[in-house]
């Protein structure tokens, strides 16, 4: 095969996987593989990710060049459905996980642990992003510089 767009669909489909499946596992648009694959982009820097889904190569890939297949046992980016709720493999993982976890003490304080990690999380998020507006934000009581003729 001689592109990357030719590259990645042959082996999207030798995995029935979607754009939308790879797109999402790795983090882009389902347009931009779409493009990738139809040759009107040429490359993205979430190329690594795109060739862990495949279980591939990112230099066979990106220039079809050495070994195809990647040797370890990449993540299975498709959902599969379990007493009628689609979940992913990880998500999969995580509630085999949690069947061994014995008594309700013990899981009420995983929990409060998970609970109190994402609540940091969505507050060092805010706060940077406060951050961030504030450094833009002009000083108050000295005026921004402005563009002499």
């Amino acid at each position: 095969m001689e592109t990357l767009g030719k590259r990645l669909r042959q082996r999207r489909l030798e995995l029935n996987l979607t754009l939308e499946q790879v797109a999402k596992g790795a983090g882009l648009g389902t347009g931009t593989v779409s493009d990738i694959e139809q040759g009107r982009q040429k490359g993205t820097t979430k190329l690594h990710k795109i060739a862990e889904l495949l279980r591939v190569h990112v230099k066979w890939l990106e220039e079809g060049t050495g070994p195809m297949e990647a040797k370890e046992r990449m993540v299975d980016p498709t959902p599969f459905s379990t007493h009628g709720i689609l979940v992913t493999r990880e998500g999969a993982q995580v509630g085999a996980e949690w069947d061994k976890i014995e008594g309700e003490e013990y899981r009420r304080l995983v929990v409060e642990f998970v609970e109190g990690m994402v609540a940091a999380q969505k507050r060092a998020n805010r706060l940077q992003k406060e951050t961030e507006s504030a450094s833009k934000a002009p000083i108050k009581g000295k005026p921004r510089p402005t563009k002499l003729d």
